[in-house]
């Protein structure tokens, strides 16, 4: 991993959302660039490749050149070719995939035709030609043998954008050189066009658990068309399967052709808007799909019509736009704005601009945190698993922090303890002072709650200074008093306390004429030059205002030359700018039309072209023809004519007199022929056609050794031969045929038998085939492994190995399954497996010891109460075979049922043990009553438990013990105690007082007495 990829996988993590996964996967659509000019640099320097690596071999000056070699050159001299921004976007995105596991994601690109070297490319023609077909060429230019492109011989010099120390020509770098013979022609397999078959774009990777990937994870899938190699290129066109990517297809995003924005969305809002209708959870689920360009339309398509129509399908557009000058930005924010959302930018951008890699990779993690759904305390289904509040509600199910212990025989909250104080005491008992901290509670026991309880809020990093938070209530109020953050200017302050000062960017130049703005970036409170944009230049006759000034054409430029000919009878003129093109004024120009007089009238550098003729001329008698009177030299010639030849004996009047053939032309001379049989005429011209009288002619040809055609070869073409001859045609035996030879007439071509073979053929000509199984008995086959040794045998015309184990498919079974001499070798291991849900971590599939193991896992557990999905369910703390009864039944305590809330074993509706009390029962529910305590008393001082009460000692008087109204004197020992009667009489003879299930006292009964304890 480079020290770059490295950093943005750093920065994916720490941006990615501090809260618990979200239980329904977002499914987001990556729609992806693949226009020529992503071969660029980030500052638009031509890389002449896309990084990607096979094929390549270095040099040694360091440059990657081979056939197919794609790599490109270094623009940024850090000694790597990562610098296209196709390189850099695919990297960005592969952390982004690789960072966020909970999304369900596809991947897209423009319409692209593909095969095989489909687009092979070269830099020859491109090395001056700055309008820009130089973006989509492949092959560095250093690794061609032509010609070197010397330093400045463009208008546009762009080898000089590159830095010094690595640019090609300089500092004994290896110079730019134009394509020539032996130079590497670059292929690639893709080429870029507006549409095809009326689609912008192809989905090349589907969602997880549907079409190609039913039941299946694909985020290897995406990561195989970025990893910067093509190892195996499989042309196939299923939607959302290209390349075969869902087994063992490797195909490759390359940069070539043009930027089909609105046909790639239209592509998009094809596949995913069906998938979205048929989701059950699509009321939920978020659904959107994330544009990286670096451009604007090219194709004369409607992209925020697009974006508009998957917004109205409930499907979201976020845009990207990646080192994107000015006039695209606006269309890109538009196109965010139609698609739903808004980056929120200073400035007003709604589409997310990125003009580096950490840039690049901050905004997409903005864009997927966004997109994920997690829980939060509202009383709502968040995260749509049909559970609410789970995992950040309080133990009493509420949202924020459980109410506070107060003495009310009440678990307040929801701890399973009653009037507990915190630190093992009893919130019923007297106060024990503490500092006074915010939590609703009288630490102090001063009778007043949270009083004086402040905190520092607010920052001071920059221009910010904290202020003070006071408690109110358990809970910290606003900051009061602090200064807070606002935007940033370029001032040399920290004005947005983000710990960076100034170093924004604003818009600067002109957009007057043909110039357009650039930006400037604020340094040490002011602005720097103005990069990027088109400022003025010199004015041309072209109807532009090229200086900017307001006006087009000003100054005649261009004009004051000399235009024109001087060839032939012109005269040059004067260049005038006229209309936004130079216009030839004065002078003499070229005559409509050549006359046949040795000048150039028409000043074309030709004289006397295109003078009409002056009629025919010439004979037409006999073999004679007429002609034309033409303009040759300045004069008029009969040209085209045919005159009178010597007469020749064709039944035609050659010399043009009249009568043909006249004087036996060509006649008496010998003819006929001396070969063979034959014997010589003399020739007659008779009839237009010399003919041979008094020869003897040729005959036909018999089997006689004679030359009786007179062709001069002897018993040529078989005379005589031709019928059938030979014993039989049964199995491989044939007939032959009779020819002549040496006069005579012999048997030729026919076939007799031969030893029977193994081959399906009669060899003997029995009538059988292959009996007595010809070539068989010998040994075959391999005993290497699981192969065993068989025998030959003669099956169906061929020897076949018989009785042997062939090999088969190696599989992890701890054998030579292929007979190759190792075991277990060539397996396909290395798939994901294993779960991810939960606590779950999925591992790899190895072969260890003859069977497929998932290494690296970390496998569902027994699920225990810890707010954990220990079983990899998907539900936390699910089945754990609770509900039984908990805590104690002795004295006033009541039993609860054991329940599992928020990751804790509570006994819900359990009425626990209390200080004991003087009261004859058994309060702390130990199994005794109004026992003293190990630590204090169980009566206020002074006083001692007498018959259920406190009761204090008598008083002694002259009449004996007195005690106050309504109390009794009771001896107790040798004590004597002022008791009060717990039994009303008179209630208690009208209605029974009862607790806890026992009778405290009611009306005399058989059963029970009046006023009994």
């Amino acid at each position: 991993m480079s020290l770059r990829t490295a950093a943005w996988a750093t920065l994916l993590v720490l941006c990615a959302p501090a809260f618990a996964s979200a239980q329904v996967a977002p499914r987001i659509v990556i729609a992806f660039d693949t226009s020529g000019s992503m071969a660029l640099d980030l500052s638009g320097t031509p890389t002449f490749g896309d990084g990607v690596t096979t094929g390549c071999t270095a040099r040694a000056g360091g440059e990657l050149c081979g056939t197919d070699c794609t790599a490109g050159i270094d623009t940024d001299c850090d000694g790597q070719v990562n610098d296209s921004r196709i390189l850099v976007a695919r990297e960005a995105v592969t952390n982004m995939v690789s960072a966020f596991g909970d999304v369900d994601w596809a991947l897209a690109r423009f319409a692209q035709n593909q095969g095989a070297g489909t687009s092979c490319l070269n830099i020859n023609n491109f090395e001056c030609n700055t309008a820009g077909p130089f973006v989509t060429s492949y092959g560095n230019p250093q690794c061609n043998t032509g010609t070197a492109i010397p330093t400045g011989s463009c208008p546009f010099d762009w080898p000089g954008t590159i830095p010094a120390a690595c640019r090609p020509g300089s500092g004994g770098r290896p110079s730019m050189r134009r394509f020539g013979g032996g130079s590497p022609t670059v292929c690639t397999n893709y080429d870029g066009v507006c549409s095809i078959g009326g689609s912008g774009g192809d989905v090349l990777v589907g969602f997880p658990d549907m079409g190609a990937f039913a039941g299946m994870n694909n985020s290897y899938a995406i990561l195989s068309w970025l990893d910067g190699q093509e190892t195996n290129f499989v042309n196939t066109r299923t939607v959302g399967n290209f390349c075969n990517a869902a087994t063992t297809g490797d195909c490759e995003l390359r940069p070539e052709g043009p930027t089909p924005l609105a046909g790639l969305l239209n592509s998009v809002s094809s596949y995913i808007s069906p998938v979205r209708a048929s989701d059950p959870r699509a009321g939920c689920r978020p659904y959107s799909v994330i544009l990286i360009t670096d451009g604007a339309e090219t194709c004369a398509g409607d992209p925020e019509a697009a974006a508009t129509a998957l917004r109205m399908n409930g499907i979201l557009t976020y845009v990207v736009g990646l080192a994107v000058g000015g006039g695209a930005r606006t269309q890109l924010n538009d196109i965010a704005t139609a698609g739903g959302t808004d980056a929120g930018a200073p400035g007003g951008d709604t589409a997310f601009f990125a003009d580096d890699p950490v840039t690049l990779s901050a905004g997409l993690s903005d864009i997927v945190r966004r997109s994920l759904r997690s829980e939060i305390c509202n009383g709502a289904d968040d995260d749509c698993d049909t559970l609410i509040d789970e995992g950040v509600a309080n133990a009493c199910g509420g949202c924020g922090a459980p109410p506070a212990e107060v003495c009310n025989r009440l678990d307040d909250d929801c701890d399973g303890i009653i009037d507990e104080d915190g630190s093992g005491g009893d919130v019923c008992a007297g106060c024990s002072p503490t500092a006074e901290i915010c939590d609703n509670i009288d630490n102090d026991c001063d009778g007043t709650v949270d009083e004086g309880i402040t905190r520092a809020c607010g920052t001071s990093v920059g221009e910010c200074s904290p202020g003070t938070q006071t408690c109110s209530a358990g809970t910290f109020g606003a900051c009061v008093g602090a200064t807070g953050p606002t935007m940033e200017v370029c001032d040399g302050l920290d004005n947005d306390c983000d710990g960076a000062i100034d170093g924004f960017s604003q818009p600067c130049g002109s957009s007057t004429g043909e110039c357009s703005p650039g930006n400037r970036v604020c340094t040490s409170g002011s602005f720097g030059a103005c990069v990027g944009g088109n400022g003025p230049s010199t004015e041309l006759c072209d109807g532009l205002d090229n200086d900017c000034d307001g006006s087009t054409d000003e100054g005649d430029p261009g004009g004051g030359g000399m235009c024109g000919s001087s060839i032939g009878v012109c005269m040059p003129g004067t260049l005038r700018c006229m209309g936004g093109a130079l216009t030839c004024t004065g002078g003499r120009g070229p005559d409509p039309s050549e006359s046949c007089n040795s000048l150039d009238d028409d000043c074309d550098g030709a004289t006397d072209e295109s003078v009409a003729t002056m009629g025919p001329c010439g004979s037409s008698t006999g073999e004679c023809r007429q002609g034309v009177n033409t303009c040759v030299s300045g004069s008029f010639t009969c040209v085209g004519a045919r005159g009178p030849t010597a007469e020749v004996c064709d039944g035609l009047d050659n010399d043009c007199d009249g009568p043909s053939d006249e004087g036996n032309p060509g006649g008496g001379a010998s003819c006929g022929s001396a070969v063979g049989v034959c014997s010589p005429g003399t020739t007659v011209c008779t009839g237009g056609a010399l003919t041979c009288s008094g020869s003897t002619g040729p005959s036909t040809e018999t089997c006689n050794t004679l030359d009786d055609d007179c062709d001069g070869v002897v018993d040529e073409g078989n005379p005589g031969g031709g019928a059938r001859c030979g014993a039989t045609d049964v199995g491989a035996c044939d007939f032959g045929a009779e020819a002549c030879v040496g006069g005579g007439i012999v048997c030729i071509g026919a076939t007799g038998p031969t030893m029977e073979l193994c081959d399906g053929v009669d060899n003997d000509c029995d009538g059988m085939i292959d009996e007595g199984d010809p070539e068989g008995g010998g040994a075959c086959g391999d005993d290497t492994g699981e192969c065993m040794a068989g025998t030959l045998a003669c099956t169906g015309g061929a020897l076949v190995c018989m009785g042997g184990v062939g090999p088969t498919m190696e599989v992890c079974d701890g054998l030579d399954n292929d007979c190759d001499g190792v075991v277990d070798d060539g397996i396909p291991v290395g798939a994901p497996c294993g779960s991810d849900v939960g606590e779950c971590v999925p591992g790899v599939n190895v072969c260890r010891g003859g069977a497929i193991v998932c290494e690296g896992e970390i496998p569902p557990e027994t699920e225990t109460c810890d707010n954990l999905d220990n079983d990899c369910d998907g539900m936390t703390d699910e089945g754990l075979g609770l509900g039984g009864p908990c805590g104690s039944s002795e004295g006033l305590c009541m039993p609860g049922t054991e329940r599992c809330i928020g990751g804790r074993l509570v006994c819900e509706g359990e009425v626990g043990p209390t200080r004991e009390s003087c009261d004859c029962s058994d309060n702390d529910c130990d199994g005794a009553t109004d026992e003293a305590p190990s630590m204090g008393t169980l009566c206020p001082s002074g006083s001692t438990c007498v018959d259920c009460q406190c009761a204090l000692p008598c008083q002694a008087s002259e009449f004996g013990f007195t005690c106050p109204t309504g109390k009794a004197p009771r001896i107790e020992g040798d004590t004597c105690f002022c008791v009060a009667d717990r039994c009303d009489e008179a209630a208690c003879a009208a209605e029974t007082v009862e607790r806890d299930g026992d009778t405290l006292c009611g009306p005399d009964s058989a059963d029970v007495a009046n006023c009994v304890c």
